[in-house]
């Protein structure tokens, strides 16, 4: 018995309906190169400018830049809370 597909496609032509024109692929690597190199022309050369080069370059030095800058804040912060700590014990130790 027959399943439910095999039931739908049975009254289908079996061959492909679609075709390539005569001749097309004898022709069509020119028709590739020629595409290709009138491309090439119409869009050119980039053009580099030298805040397109340097950019990444100063993101990375302003991070770096600001990394530095915070753990510099936050080593002297732990530094001036020791160092006063330790003048407040040497008043409480002088007072008694």
């Amino acid at each position: 018995m027959k399943t439910q597909s095999e039931h739908k496609f049975s009254g289908l032509k079996k061959e492909n309906p679609f075709r390539v024109p005569d001749k097309y692929f004898d022709n069509l690597p020119e028709k590739i190169q020629v595409n290709i190199h009138a491309h090439k022309k119409a869009i050119g050369m980039p053009v580099t400018r030298i805040i397109d080069y340097l950019k990444p370059h100063l993101a990375l030095a302003a991070a770096i830049l600001g990394f530095a800058l915070i753990g510099y804040t936050g080593f002297r912060y732990f530094i001036n809370r020791n160092s006063n700590s330790n003048i407040r014990n040497r008043e409480i130790a002088n007072q008694l």
